[in-house]
This record gives C-alpha cells, structure tokens and sequence, in this order.
C-alpha cells in the first residue's frame, strides 16, 4: 500500500481522547501554550538540517492530531445542536400554546366589548320601553277593565 493512500484511511477521530490530547500537546502546544516537546526540537534552528526528511511526518501528524480533535469538537456542536433543536421543537409548542391562548383571550374582548355594546344600546331600549309600558300600566292601574270594556255585555 503506498504512503498517500495509508493516510487517507486514517480516522484520526477514532484514536483515543486523552492518548489524541497528549500527542497534539506535544507536536503542538498544551493548554498554557507551551510548545511541546516534539515542536521544540523540530522547529530548533540548529537542528534544521537533521530534521528535514522528518519534517513533513511531523506536520503530518500535528495535522491529524488537529483534525482528531477538531472532529471531535465538531460531532459535540452537532450533539449539542441535535438537543438544541428538540428544546426549540419544545418551545415552537410553548409559544404556539401561548399564541392561541392569547388569540382566545382576545376573543374573550370581543365579547366583552359586545356585551357592553348590548347593555347600552338593546338593552338600554328595552328597559326604555319597560319603563313606558310600566307607566302605562301605572295609568290604568285602578280601572276594572270588565267593568269599562265589557259593560254593554254584561248589561243584559
């Protein structure tokens, strides 16, 4: 198998967490960025020379690390967005649920407001008309209607 190829099938994220963190420290650079080990005595000036042939192994590496690493952080993000996205799903209810509440509340308005708009207009004239038929009622309170309506009647 050549070289190239062997490369392109490395699955840098499969490698181990913590084995991936301690190589990327030191071929990189650890958590205080201090450079490793490895960079050191690759980037040494005075080593230059010697170190040439195994320079593009160790950019290799200290690639592969970053990639394990980056993946990593990037299946997290996708995790967390994954979680994200149903809690938002959730909130989509919430919101739609309190959208229709207030709709309903605003209904519950219009009825007032039609409410009030029937106690001061039909009804405010049927209690007028109840009022004038109570006076008419009021005027003929002591009439023996028998008497005055069916006298010719009764007279036989």
């Amino acid at each position: 198998m050549l070289f190239g190829a062997a490369v392109r099938k490395v699955k840098p994220e499969k490698l181990d967490k913590d084995t991936c963190k301690k190589i990327a420290y030191r071929v990189n650079q650890d958590a205080e960025k201090e450079a490793g080990d490895v960079q050191q005595y690759m980037t040494d000036k005075l080593r230059a020379a010697e170190n040439l042939p195994f320079y593009p192994h160790y950019k290799l590496l200290f690639k592969l690390t970053q990639m394990a690493i980056s993946i990593r952080k990037k299946n997290g993000l996708e995790k967390s967005l994954a979680g994200t996205s149903e809690r938002n799903k959730g909130l989509q209810v919430n919101v739609d649920t309190w959208e229709t509440i207030s709709k309903n509340l605003e209904f519950g308005k219009m009825l007032k407001a039609e409410a009030e708009r029937m106690r001061n207009e039909e009804i405010a004239v049927l209690q007028k008309k109840h009022e004038e038929l109570k006076t008419e009622i009021g005027k003929i309170k002591d009439v023996d209607f028998v008497k005055e309506y069916f006298a010719a009647l009764l007279e036989n």
